[in-house]
């Protein structure tokens, strides 16, 4: 019935040729097994695919994870770093950049390449921000570190 599916002919009874012929493909030492190369090519590509999408979706789950039930992204601000505003900016498009006054403090949550960090200030505004209008406000623990461990700190600092 496969045979006749494959389109072959059927069967028929063994004869003495078709038996030396048989014998003749099948005598000698065995074909390699193709099974290791197989799997070492799944192994070369596939575990790097699949490592991949399982770091994607951990990602996704925790940034789902991270925010709040209104929409909004919940950030650890011991984590952040914070800078203070040297310039005023007045941004070109308001909808993607936030405007900055000089001394104003920035929270920032992500730097990207090209100067353009993106930052969220006091009032909840997020938005992107050059990078070369910011300085960084030390933190405490850096202050006592520059102080060489002195115990001093100085007055203001975050």
């Amino acid at each position: 019935m496969i045979n006749k599916l494959l389109g072959r002919p059927p069967p028929t009874t063994i004869t003495p040729e078709s038996f030396a012929r048989f014998e003749a493909r099948t005598s000698g030492e065995p074909r390699p097994s193709k099974k290791p190369l197989i799997l070492f090519v799944l192994a070369i590509f596939g575990l790097p695919y699949l490592m991949g999408k399982l770091i994607k979706a951990l990602a996704e789950k925790q940034a789902v994870e991270h925010q709040a039930p209104n929409g909004e992204v919940v950030v650890d601000p011991k984590k952040l770093d914070f800078y203070q505003a040297l310039y005023d900016f007045t941004p070109q498009d308001p909808t993607i950049e936030i405007p900055l006054k000089q001394g104003e403090i920035v929270a920032i949550l992500q730097k990207l390449d090209g100067g353009w960090w993106r930052g969220r200030k006091r009032d909840g505004s997020m938005g992107f921000v050059p990078g070369n209008y910011l300085d960084i406000i030390p933190r405490r623990e850096e202050l006592v570190k520059a102080d060489n461990g002195k115990g001093k700190t100085i007055e203001g600092a975050s």
